[in-house]
């Protein structure tokens, strides 16, 4: 089987696979078989939703900085501080690539921040039944994605009693609707395992009671100050991070400090830590990266006009997010899965039979669909069969005996020399790339040797001389 640990502890939710299943069978339906087409509309999904999110809190920006000051000049630059905040959130570096991952952290996030809007916006501190409802199957729905994004609803529902002074009744049915989404998360939880369990408790136990969360590549509370600086794009992803820092420092009774503050200081002192585990907070980066550094950025945003020489990084700064944005956007988040599109509709040619689209690869190493240990079976073709090897001599006399050629994936762009024995040192020159998830031209461009150690995953075509 090859489902991992968590379905056989029962403690994934099933609620984000349901909805996915659903817009599948749909497509299906529809005539649209293509699982890379499926993937597509996968992705469309949850930009819609990061899209929604990030409208949300771009309107959430004008009563987090109000036109209503006593100063006037304090007034003004509220109002540019709003403007900065709502297109920092539209073109903030991460946000639209984060936005179009449908993973349960992304769909997590924009679900809360959909629903910490509606309290944001809501007259304070009344909250009228409709929207406290729909808030609180917003913020169920959020706890189903991603279980962790559990701290942040417990943030904002503390914020709201403590800081807004909204009564504890008037948040029943924030609670009926919280209630409500786990109710039909447990109904997609029975669905997926075959057995009624309560998928949140049985996560905790097996993560914090078991401490499961220690299991593995373990690191101190400050990694992802690390894990920002080496890890992300060159400097933005460190200056992200700190301007979540600072904000919180400037702004202590704030709604999004009280929301992301204890969900940051979690993950600090659990064990085990991944940069993707800090994603549900990144939505509302551009606003926080504002409210950190309002006061030192210019009027102007773009600052077309003649500029002081203390401002000219701020000005390089906007030119430097605005390539790594283009560039995110522009670049797949995964190139294996550019190999396994090239292989889904790939059909392979022979001068001995007709054309054919069955054919059969042979891999070594457990890499081929085998992606960071999870089974990419999603992406495999009806009409491909593969077969291991161990040693490329394996291989030579299936080549030699076969008029047909032998297909052979390989992790980089050549075949590794020191593998290679006497017997199968042929295969240098018998097998050539037939494609590769990264351009040919790199291996012409000079010192290429650069671009050796880089994963660029092959197909390759095995074939004897003719005279052989």
């Amino acid at each position: 089987m090859d489902l991992p640990l968590e379905f056989r502890e029962l403690m994934r939710p099933w609620l984000f696979p349901a909805l996915l299943t659903v817009l599948t069978k749909t497509l299906r339906a529809l005539g649209i078989s293509n699982p890379f087409d499926w993937a597509l509309s996968y992705r469309m999904f949850a930009a819609f939703l990061g899209w929604l999110s990030a409208a949300c809190l771009s309107i959430c920006c004008y009563s987090w900085f109000p036109d209503v000051l006593k100063d006037a000049d304090k007034t003004v630059a509220q109002k540019k501080g709003r403007k900065k905040a709502v297109i920092a959130t539209a073109l903030f570096w991460c946000l639209p690539a984060l936005h179009a991952r449908h993973s349960s952290e992304n769909l997590g996030g924009s679900v809360f921040f959909i629903g910490l809007s509606l309290l944001a916006l809501s007259p304070l501190p009344r909250i009228k039944t409709s929207i406290g409802l729909f808030a609180g199957l917003l913020f169920g729905f959020a706890f189903e994605f991603r279980y962790q994004v559990g701290i942040m609803i417990g943030g904002a529902l503390m914020w709201t009693i403590l800081i807004a002074r909204v009564r504890f009744f008037q948040l029943i049915p924030i609670f009926l609707g919280i209630f409500f989404s786990i109710f039909l998360g447990t109904l997609a939880d029975y669905w997926g395992y075959g057995q009624w369990c309560f998928a949140p408790w049985n996560y905790f136990k097996f993560n914090i009671l078991q401490n499961h969360f220690s299991i593995g590549e373990i690191s101190p509370w400050w990694n992802y100050f690390r894990l920002t600086f080496t890890e992300t794009w060159p400097l933005l992803g460190i200056l992200s991070l700190i301007s979540f820092i600072v904000a919180w420092i400037k702004n202590p009774r704030h709604i999004l400090t009280w929301s992301l503050l204890p969900f940051f200081f979690f993950h600090c002192f659990i064990g085990h830590k991944e940069l993707r585990f800090l994603f549900p907070m990144a939505h509302a980066a551009g606003i926080v990266f504002v409210q950190a550094w309002q006061s030192y950025l210019p009027n102007s945003l773009f600052i077309f006009k003649q500029i002081s020489w203390f401002q000219w990084p701020y000005r390089i700064l906007i030119g430097y997010n605005l390539i790594a944005l283009i560039t995110l956007i522009s670049l797949p988040a995964s190139m294996p899965i550019r190999f396994y599109q090239k292989l889904y509709t790939f059909k392979p040619t022979s001068s001995f039979t007709d054309n054919s689209s069955s054919f059969r690869i042979y891999y070594k190493d457990n890499t081929l669909f085998n992606y960071g240990g999870a089974m990419m079976n999603f992406y495999l073709p009806e009409h491909l069969s593969s077969t291991p090897y161990a040693q490329y001599s394996e291989l030579m006399p299936l080549l030699i005996q076969s008029p047909e050629p032998l297909w052979i994936f390989h992790s980089r762009n050549t075949l590794p020399q020191s593998e290679l024995t006497n017997e199968s040192s042929v295969l240098q020159h018998w097998c050539q790339p037939e494609f590769s998830t990264l351009p040919a031209w790199l291996e012409k461009i000079p010192y290429h040797q650069t671009f050796d150690n880089v994963t660029n995953w092959t197909l390759f075509r095995c074939q004897k001389p003719l005279l052989f």
